[in-house]
């Protein structure tokens, strides 16, 4: 198991590459998944430092270029950490100040949607619906 250690570090502002937006973060959740992977529970190869973080939410302010990636810059957005190989966690995540993602791991964000609630968009929505899913195959009447 890993150890849970905050080290406070200056890093570049990263760069988008084509396809890929540059969000300055706004909001991020902590998610079961997130102290998983800080503990160490996640099986995959680490590369150190890292910064923590599944999804969050904020706006974006550069584009690396491709049509989606342009589309998005200067909308409020609600986002997931870049994808990377299966078992890989290398690239920075939501509990950064700015993070690199790829522009179809962004959704917009409506004007009445907070960034709190922006940074709920996918983890939380997707668990839900699992357990709706697993309701509806086991025929329960009601869920609580």
């Amino acid at each position: 198991k890993g150890v849970l250690t905050y080290l406070p570090d200056t890093i570049e502002v990263p760069k988008p590459a084509s396809g890929q937006v540059l969000i300055k973060v706004e909001a991020a959740v902590i998610n079961p998944s997130d102290l998983y992977m800080m503990q160490g529970d996640y099986n995959g190869d680490y590369k150190y430092p890292l910064t923590p973080g599944v999804e969050g939410s904020g706006v974006v302010v550069a584009s690396g270029g491709g049509i989606m990636a342009w589309r998005l810059i200067g909308k409020r957005v609600g986002f997931t950490r870049q994808s990377e190989k299966a078992g890989k966690y290398s690239a920075g995540g939501s509990y950064a100040e700015y993070i690199v993602t790829n522009a179809m791991q962004c959704v917009t964000l409506d004007s009445k949607i907070s960034f709190e609630q922006g940074a709920c968009s996918f983890v939380n929505p997707l668990t839900a619906i699992g357990l709706l899913d697993v309701a509806k195959q086991n025929k329960a009447k009601a869920v609580i």
